[in-house]
């Protein structure tokens, strides 16, 4: 059974702004009070559309719509304390996500104009022979091949990126939109042309022909990453997809908090997955996950994410690059705990919002939601209660926080998205 929610006045304001105010300091303290803006040379008014790192350099894909002043590619040597952008790729929108990697000295990025190569750690640029203008979205690097995924197939080069040669699609014609490969083995993700519908391939030949290894209907894969034997496969409808022995076998996982994810990084046992909202960590292969973006400024949409020199880095849209210390993120084991066993979900919402409690938390719990305000808009006793679905439809759009306590102890806080 639910208590009564209640009804909030002018009385409460300020009760609920002093309680607002203790919210963001407990989040603030507990989670990311490490996260740094990186924003020295690179500003805040691009997207971060990519990021990739190779030693110590650590490169940005930054776009601006309508080819304004400030696209192109820029680097850092400092771990993100400082940017340069050597050369720029004025005018070229750089594709978004996972169009930029490097090896060694080398880098390769996608482009609205094919593949644009640098051969010195991005201080110059230049563009294959051949003339290509084909829009390729996806790299990986295999042995000594690059390999960019294109409508029906994969452009490959053996030569650093100076030459490039197509290779159709062996088994159809469906439209090549992720790729990812470990060892010698190459991973594509694809959607069928005409209807909703995508398979996993790979190849064991350096993109020369494909076998099947997965496929799934009524939805599609778009991104892959794969660390050793561990894969993960992105469906574009919700959820993703996990394989623990290099695509032999596959297992579905549910979306995290209803979101899709945009990346994701493996690295041992930690999963680390990007939705445009929030960022998040999991240590047992994606079958729970941890919220680590709370802290950052609000309304912030994540467009990368890479990691290099023991830290975390985001690319955000008008938000600069953000970093904060890989072993800050992965040993908080007090956030953990807090929240491992407590959800939301979707996330964004529209209508309904679904909050899980921790199953170790006995009722009554006191439910607050607040806006970016500070202004308490819902208040509940929870009682008896596993779960609590919520009407949101009169929300509106924005973000906002839900604090719950027991005895006057924070259990977890979460931050929403309300979209119309």
């Amino acid at each position: 059974m639910c208590g009564a929610s209640t009804i909030i006045t002018d009385d409460n304001k300020m009760k609920n702004f002093t309680i607002i105010l203790m919210v963001l300091i407990t989040m603030t303290i507990e989670t990311n009070a490490q996260w740094v803006q990186m924003s020295n040379g690179i500003g805040n008014n691009h997207l971060v559309s990519c990021l990739a790192s190779s030693g110590n350099y650590l490169h940005a894909g930054v776009s601006v719509a309508n080819g304004l002043p400030g696209d192109g590619m820029y680097v850092s040597t400092d771990n993100g304390e400082s940017w340069i952008a050597p050369d720029s790729l004025t005018g070229c929108y750089l594709e978004p996500q996972i169009g930029l990697v490097a090896d060694g000295s080398n880098v390769y990025v996608t482009t609205s104009y094919f593949v644009w190569v640098s051969s010195d750690n991005g201080s110059n640029w230049w563009q294959p022979n051949g003339n290509h203008n084909e829009v390729t979205r996806s790299l990986t690097i295999c042995g000594n091949y690059i390999l960019a995924g294109y409508y029906s197939g994969v452009f490959r080069s053996g030569n650093n990126g100076a030459d490039w040669i197509f290779i159709p699609n062996s088994i159809d014609s469906n439209y090549f939109i992720g790729l990812a490969s470990s060892g010698n083995s190459v991973f594509a993700t694809t959607k069928h042309e005409n209807w909703g519908s995508g398979k996993i391939l790979m190849s064991n030949d350096f993109g020369y022909s494909w076998s099947e290894k997965f496929s799934i209907t009524a939805d599609y894969f778009t991104e892959i990453y794969i660390s050793g034997n561990i894969i993960i496969a992105n469906a574009a409808y919700g959820g993703m997809y996990l394989s623990t022995d290099l695509g032999n076998t596959w297992t579905q996982k549910q979306s995290i908090s209803g979101s899709n994810i945009m990346n994701a990084i493996i690295t041992e046992n930690n999963v680390f997955a990007q939705t445009s909202s929030s960022l998040y960590l999991s240590e047992d292969t994606c079958a729970t996950w941890t919220e680590i973006f709370d802290g950052l400024p609000l309304n912030t949409f994540m467009l990368s994410l890479t990691i290099a020199n023991n830290y975390v880095f985001i690319g955000t849209l008008f938000n600069s690059v953000w970093r904060r210390s890989l072993s800050e993120i992965t040993g908080i084991d007090k956030i953990i705990s807090k929240t491992k066993s407590s959800s939301v979900f979707p996330n964004p919402a529209n209508e309904q919002l679904t909050i899980t409690y921790p199953a170790y938390i006995t009722t009554p719990i006191e439910l607050n939601i607040f806006n970016t305000f500070g202004q308490q808009v819902f208040t509940r006793k929870i009682l008896n209660e596993t779960a609590t679905t919520l009407d949101v439809s009169k929300f509106s759009e924005g973000f906002y926080f839900i604090h719950a306590t027991k005895d006057k102890q924070t259990i977890f806080d979460k931050k929403i998205l309300i979209v119309r």
